[in-house]
This record gives structure tokens, sequence and C-alpha cells, in this order.
């Protein structure tokens, strides 16, 4: 039946005579609206959860004469949640469903070619639905980030496309979801290329672009304007205020390497739990009862007490116990096993201590700062780009929230110097880390993907001075003296190469030199069985040759002929592909 599909699908499309350049637009397009679509529905899953658990619940206590504790019901919501949570991700739902999304779509892109399976869209949506509107406190744009990524992994899939493809087919889905989720379609292209991709190509930038607009169109549509973040507009009162936004910005950073490692850390408990697996978010769920207990804006996504904070309606110590109780709150949620994003809270996180930092600062110098809800608002950036390393997203973002010029100077400062300060705290974002405790490193497999677009062939030394079996070993130390090279492929009377000698055989046979050294041979010390490599093998492959056997340098011969040398590779011939790459940037 699948084969049938596709032979039918292919005759339609030489039917239509489409070219590559017309599957991908339409590609995008369907990649967006459908994901634009599965956010609507996602919203309206939660708040189904959300009437089942909270509204249901309440309505129960009622109805078994105990109205007067229906009140305490909310410490038992999250625990229900979170077993029915742990109940799905255990016995039936995919690995990748578990986390907050982000990082799993990145290890695809990564790692598979952006290969997910595609019951990965729906489990995610229901397991993040149940989290989200139990009380959880975490954000849905993760979800809608990977379920959105799924959608496009599996249209890559379904056509047939090759591994670059696909890969820009699930950046189109993330892009989407983060534009489906906020309305902000320029923010959704930017999170799409800073972090799901890594980079910026052209082709990628295009169809990542329809795919975030066409997403952007369909959810609003939908769900209407009054389903995004809407922000009130502030200006920047004086210059002299930038010197206080600078101070947010280092603030934030460590706020947001506190919720990095407080995440962590607890993730880290809960796996040396030694509890069944399906129980640990129902454990989580007790502390976010609590939490939401005595203060019930950590619930869910916060958004309503995020829109508060930007409006000024909080005081200093309301905000600073959200904000440092949302990381703990946040972190428990996901670290027990919870299903949501960690975009959302740090937007909460960064409203609230900007704020709090605002009100400070306005009580102090009234004729110089703006008010609470305009720290509350640069903060919101100012954490995201502290958690998550992406300037230009938090940037784009909020402007396009606010929609308002007066606020960019002091969002991008913040931003920057946010990005700055967590880069000095730590290598990794909220995405890496969770990537680097699975062997993957973003910027190795950069620098391999930069290797691997050369052969041996393009950097290689030709030109190589040799030496023969026959030389004495006095001759050779007189050699690696005056040549200053640390080894010499080695050949046999026939010309052909036999072997390779460098500093550490010559070392071992020091002890001879003053008796021995015009008696001693290359032959009798040589390596006869070196570490080959040939002129059409891929250069990332040959750096792994070189790392694993910690060499400084492959002899190259013929791959059909391993006798005929063709010359030898070193750590240094790798630095050309590098400068093949980046030298007509910068000419």
């Amino acid at each position: 039946m699948r084969e049938y599909f596709f032979r039918n699908l292919r005759v339609l499309n030489r039917y239509l005579q489409m070219s590559d350049t017309k599957w991908l637009l339409l590609s995008s397009i369907l990649v967006g609206a459908v994901t634009g679509f599965t956010a609507y529905i996602f919203n309206l899953l939660i708040h189904l959860c959300n009437s089942l658990f909270f509204d249901k619940s309440a309505s129960l206590f009622v109805s078994l004469g105990l109205g007067r504790w229906a009140h305490y019901g909310v410490i038992v919501v999250p625990i229900i949640g979170g077993l029915l949570v742990g109940l799905i991700t255990h016995f039936w739902s995919h690995p990748e469903t578990k986390g907050h999304g982000v990082p799993e779509v990145m290890y695809a892109v990564a790692r598979r070619e952006g290969k997910i399976h595609p019951s990965v869209a729906v489990t995610k949506s229901i397991v993040s639905a149940i989290t989200i509107g139990s009380g959880g406190s975490v954000g849905k744009e993760g979800p809608i980030v990977q379920i959105g990524s799924a959608l496009g992994s599996t249209v890559g899939q379904m056509f047939r496309l090759s591994g670059e493809l696909t890969r820009m087919l699930v950046a189109c889905g993330a892009a989407g979801g983060i534009a489906a989720t906020f309305g902000t379609p320029i923010a959704g292209v930017m999170f799409a290329l800073e972090i799901i991709l890594n980079e910026f190509a052209g082709r990628a930038f295009s169809m990542v672009v329809i795919s975030s607009v066409t997403a952007t169109v369909v959810a609003g549509s939908l769900m209407g304007a009054d389903a995004f973040v809407s922000a009130p507009h502030y200006v920047l009162v004086s210059p002299w205020e930038l010197l206080f936004y600078a101070l947010l910005g280092v603030v934030a950073a460590f706020a947001g390497r506190l919720f990095v490692k407080t995440l962590y850390g607890l993730e880290h408990i809960f796996d040396n739990l030694h509890v069944p697996e399906y129980l640990k978010p129902a454990i989580g769920g007790i502390g976010i009862g609590v939490f939401g207990f005595f203060l019930p804006q950590l619930f869910g996504t916060g958004h309503s007490a995020t829109e508060a904070a930007l409006r000024g309606e909080f005081g200093f110590t309301l905000l600073a116990i959200l904000a440092f109780s949302k990381i703990a709150a946040s972190s428990l949620t996901l670290g027990s096993g919870g299903s949501g994003g960690v975009f959302s809270p740090s937007i909460f996180i960064g409203a609230m201590l900007g704020g709090a930092i605002g009100s400070i600062l306005h009580r102090i110098f009234p004729a110089i700062t703006g008010t609470a809800g305009a720290y509350a608002m640069v903060g919101t950036a100012a954490v995201l780009a502290g958690t998550m390393r992406a300037p230009i997203t938090a940037i784009i973002i909020v402007y396009e929230m606010t929609n308002d010029f007066h606020i960019i100077l002091p969002v991008m400062i913040v931003s920057v110097i946010s990005t700055l300060v967590s880069a000095a705290l730590s290598r990794d974002t909220i995405y890496t880390l969770d990537l680097r405790s699975r062997g993957v490193d973003l910027e190795a497999d950069k620098a391999a993907g930069v290797l691997a677009k050369h052969r041996v062939r393009d950097v290689m030394t030709q030109n190589v001075e040799t030496v023969s079996e026959a030389t004495s070993l006095a001759q050779l130390i007189d050699k690696l003296g005056s040549t200053g090279h640390s080894a010499f492929p080695v050949i046999n009377g026939k010309g052909e190469l036999s072997g390779i000698v460098d500093a550490r055989n010559v070392y071992e046979a020091l002890p001879l030199r003053d008796e021995l050294g015009e008696v001693v041979r290359v032959k009798e010390i040589m390596q006869t069985d070196p570490i080959l490599t040939y002129p059409d093998e891929r250069l990332d492959e040959t750096a792994r040759k070189l790392h694993l056997k910690h060499l400084d340098y492959l002899v190259v011969v013929d791959r059909n002929s391993p006798k005929i040398l063709l010359g030898i590779i070193s750590h240094v011939d790798m630095m050309k592909a590098y400068h093949k790459v980046w030298e007509p940037i910068f000419a």
C-alpha cells in the first residue's frame, strides 16, 4: 500500500512537472499551516485538561460534601496529572516525548538527519496538555516546537527528501511553533535558524520564513489576538537608564544560569531516585501543588501573571518571590519527568526579575527611570538571552510582542550583555547541556560539517620528504634536526611505502646512538603498519582517525595501491579547510 502511494505521488509530480523549488515551497506552506492548526488544537487540549482537572475537582469536593476543603484540591491536581503523564510516557509514548522538546529536535537535526518519529506529534500533545492543564509550571511553546518539527520531519520522510531538506522542514516546523505560540513570525524564523539549524543559509531562510508566516496566519485566525501575550508600550526615559539596564542584563544572566543548574540538578536527583519511573512526575506534582496553593500564578504557562507584571501590577516582594519560585517550580516539573517548554518560564522569570529591579530603581531614581513594567518587559529578553544564548531571538520576540521601537535599545543592551555573561559562566545553554549529557557537542558537529565538505586531496601536502629503509639512525637524527619535521614516510628499494618513522621511534632508539648510530637502520625502528588515509576520504573521517589514535599526521596513499605514497596530512593541513571556508568572507 505504501509503495502504491509513493508511486502515484511520483507520477503526480511528473504530471505537474514541479521543480524541487516548488516542492519545497509547497512543503513549507504545508508544514506551517499544519503547525498553526495543531497549535490551535493543542490550546484546546490544554483548556480542556485545565477544566477537567481544576473545575471538575472542585465540583467533586462539593458533591462529596467537602466544599470547605475544595481549595486544597489544587495540591492534589498536579499529583494526579503527574501520575497520568508518568504512565503514558513510561508505557505508551516514544522516548522523544520526554523533556522540554527543543533539545530532542536539536538532537534529531544534529545526529539523525532530521528524522523524528511521527507518533511524537500525538503523544507530545497529550502528555504536555496534561502537564500544563494539571498545573505543571512549564510553557506550551516547547511542545509545539517539537510537534511542528515532527510534522516537518514526517513530510520530509513521506516525500523521501534528503537529510538536508528534511532538516530544513524540521526547522520550518520549529519556526511555525514559536510563531503560532506568541504571534511572532520573525522571532520564529530567528529561533529556527539560531537554535535549531545553528546557521543562516539562504534556502533554509526562505523556507522557514514561509512556514513561520503561514503558521502565524493560521493560528491567529483560529485563536484570535487574545491568545498571544500582550504587552504595553514603554519608552527609554533617559540615556542614563541604559546603565541600569546593563546591570539588569548581568543579573539576568546569573538568574538564567541558576535556572539551568536547578533544572538539571533536580533532573539528576530524580534520575537517581529509586522509585518506578512512572511515579516520578507524581512525586514532582506534590511540590507543584504546594507551590501553586500559595502562589497560583505559578500554575501552567503563567502568561496572565507575566502580563500583569508587564503592566506593573505587582509589588517588589511578590515579583521577587515569583521569580525564584518559578525557577524552582519549572525545574521541579521538568526534572521529575513532566513535559513542557522552558521558553515561557524564562519569559516569566525575566518579567518578575526585571520588575523587581525596576521597582527599586524607580523608587530611588524616579526622574530618570521607567516604571517597573518597563524593566519587566526588558527583563523577558534578558533571561531568554541568558538561558538560550540566542540574543537575536530574544530581541525580536520582545519587539514583536510590543510592536514598539522605543524599547529596542534597552532590549538590545540586556540581550547582548546577558548572552556574554552567560557564556562566561558556562559553555552550555539550557538546551545544549541536555545534549551534552547524551554525548552531542554541537560545536564539534559544526566543525565536522565544515570538514565533511572537503576531501583529503584538497589540503594534503604532496611534496613530502622521505627516508629510505637503509638510512642510518645517525643520519635520521641529523635530518630530523635540520628539517624540523617530526616524521618521515619510509621508502623501500622499489620506491614503495614500507612504513613511517617519527620522533617517538627515534627517542626509543637514542640509547643506541653512540655505539650503533651508523649500524642501526631505519628499517629496524620504523612502524610497519602506519594509519593510512586516502585522497577521496572526507576530512571529518580523517580528523576522527587523528583524534582517536592521538596522531599528528597520516600517510596518504592510493586506495587501490596502498604502497604508492601520495602525500601526508596533518592538523595544520586540516586548518586549510577552514581557511577555504572563511577566507572569501573576510577578503
